[in-house]
């Protein structure tokens, strides 16, 4: 009985993963793919409560006392665990049914703001502007205000590596990229760009910006702009010495 419990168990659990990786092979937008993920949790749901409803009726059945004791010793041993878990998971089921929290939307949660890199069944990963990724239950995300500013729930993040000669004045480069990519037609000027990094090797300096796009394609678009009018700059330059 338990080792058949068991084999049906992991066969559930790894056609639920497989099922689920299919999914994200297909290639659905964004939007699709969000309401996919939430049905296919619910179904997720109702099957395991079904195995588990079985797996308690065949343990009542078997009249077996070690089998008896050892589930009832494993209840009240997960009753809590369970108890949070299925409280995280329906919580999270409610927001996703609203449309909250959306993979690689950029969400605002008081304290914490930053895109959502993965919305999964009982915790919501986001991750901020520099790289930090933070893990919060879903009961936790909905008792704290949500915002979504305007259409920029659609926007995605991308990050742009600029290299100069090598220099001090990383001040003046920052600005002078922030005005360029702010003036592509790719960039959404309402959010600023921000600085990821700046790192000085041998012989130049690397400037990571990032700044946010309608879709992240345009990544070569911006680039070539921005360095056309860069090296129109450095010719300007040269001309007025």
């Amino acid at each position: 009985m338990i080792i058949k419990a068991i084999t049906i168990g992991i066969f559930l659990f790894i056609g639920f993963r497989v099922l689920v990786f299919i999914v994200k092979k297909v290639g659905f937008t964004k939007r699709i793919m969000h309401h996919l993920k939430t049905i296919l949790s619910i179904f997720e749901f109702i099957v395991w409560f079904a195995f588990l409803t079985w797996v308690i009726k065949l343990v009542y059945e078997s009249k077996d006392h070690f089998v008896l004791v050892f589930a009832a010793v494993a209840a009240v041993l997960l009753i809590v665990p369970a108890f949070i878990l299925l409280r995280d998971f329906v919580f999270g089921v409610f927001l996703k049914v609203q449309n909250k929290v959306i993979e690689g939307t950029f969400i605002e949660l008081e304290d914490i703001k930053g895109e959502i890199v993965k919305a999964g069944q009982f915790f919501l990963n986001v991750g901020d502007l520099h790289g930090n990724v933070k893990s919060l239950g879903y009961y936790k995300v909905n008792s704290r205000v949500i915002s979504i500013a305007g259409d920029h729930h659609q926007l995605e993040r991308l990050v742009l590596e600029f290299n100069f000669p090598r220099t001090n004045r990383t001040n003046e480069i920052t600005d002078k990229l922030n005005y360029l990519l702010l003036n592509t037609p790719w960039v959404v000027a309402s959010k600023a760009p921000l600085v990821e990094s700046i790192n000085t090797e041998a012989e130049h300096t690397v400037v990571r910006m990032a700044v946010f796009v309608i879709n992240k394609s345009y990544r070569e678009n911006i680039m070539e702009m921005v360095n056309q009018n860069l090296a129109l700059s450095s010719a300007d330059q040269l001309g007025s010495a």
